[in-house]
């Protein structure tokens, strides 16, 4: 992830220059030594300093990455992440893990605005060339994008991505049980968006234990958003309306504001 950003280059050729000089010190100090003497003290601080920059070139792209990704599921505010990330994806080496994970996060981002479309084709860019045996990047993959092919109206598409996703969580639970779990989750709402776009109603109970465990914010309110539209198609508006007002209040600058209001004026 440390080629995306150019604070990371910075703070990597930083200690490398560092590491040079002091090389060039050393050097200084034991010239009235056996020659061995300072190139081999050189070549440890050179070696020393290589290691040290690539540790820190890491920490900072860590430290910048947790940062931008607050901008979405803490500060929630889209914007403010993608201008902040938006050009970290395409700076990593395709095919590469790093460049899914980082299309990943900036499709989580467009998804967060409701531009799905945006999203999905991220997704699709980002993931090109990666490896297909590595179990939970095809997870992230397919649960990413059966979630925005169901957001756009594409049921057909969702349904076979969600088949795909389904098998992939089958052969995980004896090994990845922690994937195979969290995987489902993502179906779980999937499925769900699906059944009330076909006028089935989702499992009511399951979306609220999820809701229970959850730890992210952007879930949440999805939960919230499926929990009103089950609640508007059963009849229940004292429910729905609840959903609503928590999204309006809590959703921040996300695309679930607008859309609560726009629900709340129509009951």
């Amino acid at each position: 992830m440390a080629k995306g950003f150019w604070q990371s280059k910075l703070a990597f050729w930083g200690v490398m220059g560092l590491g040079v000089l002091v090389s060039v010190l050393l050097w200084i100090r034991d010239r009235g030594y056996p020659i061995y003497i300072p190139i081999v003290a050189s070549v440890l601080a050179l070696l020393i300093g290589y290691f040290a920059a690539r540790v820190i070139r890491n920490l900072v792209a860590s430290s910048l990455t947790t940062e931008y990704l607050g901008y979405l599921h803490m500060d929630l505010d889209p914007d403010k992440f993608l201008a902040a990330y938006g050009p970290v994806p395409e700076k990593l080496t395709k095919g590469s893990r790093d460049r899914a994970v980082a299309h990943a996060y900036l499709s989580d981002g467009y998804a967060a605005k409701g531009e799905f479309e945006t999203a999905l084709s991220l997704l699709e860019a980002g993931f090109a060339g990666t490896d297909p045996k590595d179990t939970a990047l095809r997870g992230l993959y397919l649960s990413n994008r059966g979630a925005a092919q169901s957001a756009l109206g594409d049921l057909p598409g969702a349904k076979e991505t969600a088949a795909q996703l389904k098998a992939l969580i089958d052969g995980c639970w004896r090994s990845k049980n922690a994937l195979a779990r969290n995987l489902q989750d993502g179906l779980l709402l999937t499925e769900s968006d699906m059944a009330l776009q076909e006028g089935r109603l989702p499992d009511k109970k399951a979306l609220e234990e999820l809701y229970a465990r959850c730890a992210f914010n952007l879930r949440r309110f999805e939960i919230d958003r499926l929990l009103a539209l089950r609640a508007l198609a059963a009849g229940d508006k004292a429910e729905a309306k609840q959903h609503l007002d928590t999204l309006i209040e809590h959703a921040g600058k996300t695309r679930y504001v607008p859309w609560a209001q726009a629900q709340l004026e129509k009951i």
